[in-house]
């Protein structure tokens, strides 16, 4: 009795531990469908992204990413891995990485913090709120695939 009470207390440790995202759902073609800040930008050559930007990972690491109205890839010498609950991507001398919120097989949710740099050429009101969701929430970008 006290092994099974042993064991299941074992399990019970071990899955909470577990963050619960299957690295592999990452593997795949994914289209943005919803954001709370539009135009989004992924760092550092990809700017003004929108709705149905397509943002592709392979098995070797290798990101792509499809503005909507474009069917050029605009990352460049870029790999991303994940770590924990974190989409960790690599550009030559910089790293850097959003939340993942929600990892599926058919769902996508991740969460930057970064600030747009169109944020700061935009009139002040509107600036204003955007760095006050940003500094609240993040940006939200959410895929299907």
């Amino acid at each position: 009795m006290k092994n099974l009470l042993l064991i299941l207390i074992s399990l019970l440790i071990l899955s909470c531990n577990n963050k619960g995202i299957n690295k592999k759902n990452i593997i795949g073609k994914w289209k943005a469908f919803d954001s709370n800040i539009i135009p989004f930008t992924h760092p550092s050559s990809c700017k003004n992204l929108d709705l149905n930007t397509v943002l592709q990972f392979d098995l070797n690491g290798v990101p792509k990413l499809f503005p909507s109205s474009k069917d050029t890839n605009c990352i460049l010498y870029q790999n991303y891995f994940i770590k924990d609950s974190l989409l960790v991507f690599n550009e030559l001398d910089m790293q850097f990485s959003y939340d993942i919120l929600k990892l599926s097989k058919d769902t996508l949710i991740i969460r930057s913090s970064k600030i747009p740099y169109y944020v700061f050429e935009t009139e002040s009101k509107k600036q204003k709120q955007i760095l006050e969701t940003i500094k609240k929430e993040g940006i939200i970008i959410s895929f299907k695939k």
